[in-house]
């Protein structure tokens, strides 16, 4: 019985001012208070605006500290690119220089010199241009056909040499023929002995002259 009683008033002292008072257990809560989180915040975005402005400030140093230096090797880049195209442009006028040397002195003067050893001067003047025009390229003619066309000009050169040489010989025997002729003349003697021996002369020369040729 006692332990009962006690049980009962266990009850109503928790109903009466325990966990279901409504003077305390059914009040609404207190208000958070975040004073001190708003404070840290400002705080916060402070020294991030003031350590912003501290690197711009930094940077804006820098800049002022490098820009001398900038303009400079800007100044050197510029005058280098100038430079650079000044001899470009002095190398493209000695290339042409050299090549207008080359066109207008030595390329006459080598072709000159083939002609003469091709022999060109025992060609008549037609084919003299010919062989002009195909040592410098003018002729239209390529492989084959410009092999043969100098071929041809070779051995009309070859023929035009044996004929100035058989002529000179014959020139030259003939001249000498004279001379003896006209010394024995001179002497006097017998006329058909004179005669007899001025033709041995000549035939001579004459063979002298065909030896000439032949060689040629």
């Amino acid at each position: 019985m006692l332990a009962y009683l006690k049980q009962k008033l266990l009850v109503n002292q928790t109903l009466n001012g325990g966990l279901f008072d409504c003077s305390s257990a059914c009040s609404a809560p207190a208000t958070p208070n975040y004073s001190a989180n708003d404070a840290a915040t400002d705080a916060a975005v402070m020294q991030n605006a003031a350590t912003a402005a501290d690197q711009l400030s930094f940077e804006k140093q820098q800049y002022a500290a490098s820009e001398p230096y900038a303009q400079q090797l800007q100044q050197l880049a510029t005058q280098e690119g100038q430079q650079q195209v000044a001899v470009g442009n002095q190398t493209e006028q000695e290339a042409q220089t050299q090549w207008n040397t080359n066109q207008n002195e030595y390329a006459p003067a080598s072709t000159q010199t083939v002609m003469n050893a091709f022999g060109a001067q025992n060609l008549n003047s037609g084919d003299s241009s010919e062989l002009s025009s195909i040592l410098n390229g003018g002729s239209g003619l390529s492989g084959a056909d410009k092999t043969n066309e100098l071929n041809s000009l070779a051995q009309k050169s070859q023929t035009g040499a044996a004929n100035s040489a058989i002529t000179e010989a014959q020139a030259t025997a003939n001249s000498n023929a004279g001379q003896e002729s006209a010394a024995l003349a001179r002497v006097g003697g017998d006329t058909s002995k004179m005669a007899a021996y001025a033709s041995e002369i000549q035939n001579s020369n004459t063979l002298n002259s065909t030896n000439a040729a032949n060689q040629a």
